[in-house]
């Protein structure tokens, strides 16, 4: 890219307007750049992104729509907040079940393999790290799931009548 390293200026308009960007940040800018680099970002062309590195949750934005700095506090503290094991599970459950859907890969052996790869995942490390947690007592609480996640798979996406799993 010629464009490395030259000074650029970005025109932030519309809705835009109310982006915090302070001197150090790191900001990501998705734009058409003219001939004397400078881009318009508005309501209608471009996008920015401050310290694209922060990982924010779904829920974190919508909380976000009340108290910003709660929801980004929240996010970066979140074992301090509430996060709990039963939380970490639900969401290592949900991890599974929408790989296995995007990999296609339905037969137990093949689930667990998701299941290893999930629980080396940087963010599922730190969470169980933070919550006193081995991938063995993950491993342990989320394995009955599979079953579950074989029904769904049989039941609503290959349209097979099969028994409900127990509980």
């Amino acid at each position: 890219d010629p464009g490395v390293g030259a000074d650029r200026i970005a025109v932030i308009m519309g809705s835009w307007l109310n982006t915090v960007v302070n001197e150090g940040d790191i900001v990501n800018i998705e734009g058409e750049w003219d001939h004397e680099w400078t881009t318009v970002i508005n309501d209608k062309q471009g996008l920015l992104v401050v310290n694209p590195d922060t990982l924010v949750s779904g829920t974190a934005v919508v909380s976000a729509l009340f108290c910003m700095r709660k929801a980004v506090l929240a996010e970066k503290f979140k074992s301090l907040e509430g996060g709990n094991r039963v939380m970490l599970i639900g969401t290592l459950v949900h991890e599974l079940l929408q790989e296995v859907l995007r990999q296609a890969k339905y037969k137990r052996p093949e689930i667990l393999q998701i299941l290893d790869v999930l629980l080396t995942a940087p963010r599922m490390v730190a969470d169980m790290s933070s919550l006193g947690l081995s991938d063995g007592d993950m491993r342990k609480e989320v394995e009955p799931f599979i079953g579950h996640i074989q029904y769904f798979v049989k039941r609503f996406m290959l349209g097979q009548f099969v028994a409900k799993p127990e509980l």
